[in-house]
């Protein structure tokens, strides 16, 4: 009977492979760094790859279909470009391999090849997966445990730890913390206006240094967000900047004929680096004090949400 019972527990536990990396694709010319001009988001997982690449700042005359390379020079696939912008994306199984040969989980470094001598340039480190087919079987059969995310050891100038730096201890305890407390049920006297009733709960702040008021909240407190963004509680760029700013900021945007806009606001300073990121991990645009930004201004990156 214990046997039969070991053998239950066996196949109910769920064996994962969970990585990411951000890499910034930088613009070269004549063999000097010229600017970052993009990402790319590698993720893999047991069943494959996925990459997401995001390019802009280019030159309006960057358009068309360019030849996308490996690290050995082999044609992994055709990027598009228009007037300097453009994205691809691509899901692959780990047995897939690119137009040039090589498996997708093989390749290390991508370039795209422009005008003029110049050329687009991402590299990252392989996490040493996927293992062996052979070898997964035998996880499987064997139960163990895994980190939500398992983070590899990247080139600290050419990724995303420059920006959001290493998920350490403290962010992973800080998010942990803050989806322990979103367990909590609110339960506060409800009145005919949302909004309203949040100003009477938590702090008004004016971070522009205008007549626009903005709550002062934490990640424990997206209980008070619609569903669907209560997972932001677990996003990397919004707790880098928690955890540098210990705060962040919820405010309404008035709207002729409705309730308005409310968007959720992360502090942080504006650099074309950090803007990236904060795209990557969904925010819409930066907002300080003065208009345009300027580099170095600080301010927060913000993104829509619903109450």
């Amino acid at each position: 009977m214990e046997s039969v019972r070991r053998n239950a527990r066996r196949r109910r536990t769920r064996v994962f492979y969970y990585n990411r990396q951000i890499i910034y694709m930088d613009l070269w010319k004549d063999g000097e760094r010229v600017k970052t001009a993009g990402f790319l988001k590698r993720e893999e997982t047991d069943r494959g790859l996925r990459w997401q690449m995001g390019i802009r700042g280019l030159e309006r005359t960057d358009t068309g279909f360019f030849d996308l390379r490996d690290e050995t020079g082999a044609l992994v696939d055709k990027l598009l470009l228009q007037k300097g912008e453009g994205r691809y994306e691509r899901t692959v199984a780990w047995e897939t391999e690119t137009r040039g040969g090589r498996l997708f989980g093989e390749i290390c470094g991508l370039r795209a090849e422009l005008q003029g001598g110049r050329y687009l340039r991402g590299s990252w480190k392989l996490s040493g997966h996927p293992e062996p087919l052979a070898d997964r079987k035998t996880a499987e059969q064997e139960p163990q445990t895994f980190p939500d995310e398992q983070i590899p050891e990247q080139t600290p100038s050419r990724t995303a730890s420059s920006v959001l730096g290493e998920e350490d201890a403290g962010l992973k305890e800080g998010r942990l913390k803050a989806a322990k407390q979103q367990d909590v049920v609110l339960q506060p006297v409800f009145q005919e206006d949302k909004w309203e009733q949040l100003k009477q709960m938590y702090p008004q702040i004016h971070p522009f240094g205008d007549e626009r008021m903005f709550l002062s909240i934490t990640p424990g407190d997206f209980v008070i967000l619609g569903q669907e963004y209560q997972r932001l509680v677990g996003n990397s760029f919004l707790l880098h900047g928690y955890y540098n700013y210990r705060h962040l900021i919820l405010g309404r945007y008035p709207e002729d004929g409705g309730e308005g806009r409310f968007y959720l606001g992360v502090p942080g300073v504006c650099y074309e680096r950090e803007k990236m990121a904060a795209e990557m991990f969904g925010f819409e645009a930066f907002e300080g004090k003065t208009e345009p930004a300027q580099e170095g201004d600080f301010g927060y990156y913000m993104k829509r949400v619903r109450i």
